[in-house]
């Protein structure tokens, strides 16, 4: 089965599901990354030292939760890294 255009429907899909890696895309997914990721690490880290302050917490417990939120944190930065890409390689945006 094809296409009106002659090419078959698979390599069509195909070429359809092909992400566009060129040096615009690269640098609109680096730019929205870091735009994305530092606002998201900016409320942390006021949320952190706010909840420290607030409660006069000594350094270690100030560290223990430090630690605490920066791990899923960082679990996010590389989701939204990974939402990114997709986003701005995919064929339909560009």
């Amino acid at each position: 089965m094809s296409s009106d255009n002659g090419v078959p429907a698979a390599i069509e899909a195909d070429l359809r599901r092909r992400r566009v890696i060129t040096a615009s895309s690269l640098a609109g997914f680096v730019a929205v990354t870091i735009l994305i990721c530092s606002q998201m690490a900016t409320v942390e880290i006021v949320t952190v030292y706010s909840l420290a302050s607030l409660l006069h917490l000594p350094a270690t417990v100030l560290t223990v939760l430090s630690v605490l939120v920066a791990v899923p944190s960082l679990w996010l930065f590389f989701q939204v890294a990974r939402l990114a890409f997709e986003a701005e390689t995919a064929p339909e945006n560009n």
